[in-house]
């Protein structure tokens, strides 16, 4: 529970002190400088909730409990969402605890397709109390120009936006991050560079295909390949997606999973902004180092203490 609880503390944390996400689409504030120590940890809210899962499907942990934690931790997010007027966490949450879930054996697919019934209701509903909140809060976003959720899960219209760009490949037109900037942003904390900017290509693409720099509108993630670096980038996103993802599936540990969750939220979620994601893969599997070194460090310790833990949990959930 340890890696898990940090994740729930960084997480309000986080929301307490005002993060990159919350100043660049609710606000016209600087960043907090606080809020650059609790994000490489909130990773942890995903790691450990998909520790726990593993780890009762593995019989090492009552299931009863994972359920309670992966519950906990979608009504926290679900709170912190709706305060900041932000919905990609929760939706991000709920849509990585529930694939985990269903790799794991934890959730029969009855209840995958009442869950699919219920989102076109559910959904709109809190878009709309996002929206109303953005727009109480907001000193940058422009509620008029937002488009109802009905058109977000119109994914073939966002994806029929390429043809508004009329050179394929564009990296040079929306200025698109190098290599170089993108291992900058992923393996350097902005805990030790707060003076450093952001990654604006999401911004820039939600322009150019018509909305407005505090959307998360895109083109999909393979959309959004395509036209920064044309079919090149459309085969390099989706071929190197699929043979990570396959390496570590076979793995099938704890920690496996843990990686395999890192990849879903940051690579494989239809909207993700390509090549950016690539800065958030190496920020979160950071953070997953970190938390299994602290664990080993941990499990060492209380192992001279004359406990027993099982090798590659032990309170690592």
């Amino acid at each position: 529970m340890y890696v898990v609880s940090v994740g729930w503390l960084a997480a309000i944390g986080g929301s307490i002190t005002g993060g990159v996400a919350y100043v660049n689409q609710t606000t016209s504030a600087s960043p907090s400088r606080l809020a650059a120590v609790f994000t490489p940890l909130t990773y942890w809210l995903i790691i450990g909730t998909v520790l726990v899962m593993a780890q009762a499907a593995d019989g090492v942990v009552n299931r009863s409990r994972a359920c309670q934690v992966a519950l906990l931790g979608f009504v926290l997010e679900l709170a912190l969402s709706i305060r900041a007027a932000i919905l990609s966490d929760v939706v991000t949450y709920s849509i990585v605890v529930t694939f985990i879930a269903i790799v794991l054996g934890f959730v029969r697919w009855r209840w995958v397709v009442v869950a699919l019934l219920t989102l076109p209701v559910v959904l709109p509903l809190l878009y709309n109390l996002k929206t109303q909140e953005r727009s109480n809060l907001s000193q940058v976003s422009e509620p008029g120009q937002q488009s109802n959720y009905g058109q977000r899960l119109r994914l073939d219209l966002e994806l029929a936006q390429v043809k508004d760009f009329p050179t394929i490949p564009a990296a040079a037109n929306i200025k698109a991050p190098s290599i170089p900037t993108l291992l900058e942003f992923g393996l350097l904390p902005r805990v030790l560079d707060q003076g450093r900017g952001t990654l604006h290509t999401g911004e820039s693409l939600s322009v150019a295909v018509g909305g407005v720099p505090t959307s998360s509108d895109s083109a999909t993630s393979f959309g959004d390949a395509y036209i920064v670096d044309g079919w090149t980038g459309v085969i390099l996103y989706s071929g190197l997606a699929a043979q990570v993802t396959g390496v570590v599936v076979r793995r099938r540990g704890p920690w496996a999973f843990a990686l395999l969750a890192m990849i879903i939220q940051n690579c494989l979620l239809v909207e993700q902004s390509y090549p950016d994601m690539l800065a958030g893969l190496l920020q979160s599997c950071v953070s997953l180092i970190a938390a299994l070194v602290v664990i080993k460090m941990l499990s060492r310790k209380i192992a001279r203490l004359g406990k027993v833990v099982l090798p590659g949990y032990g309170s690592g959930s």
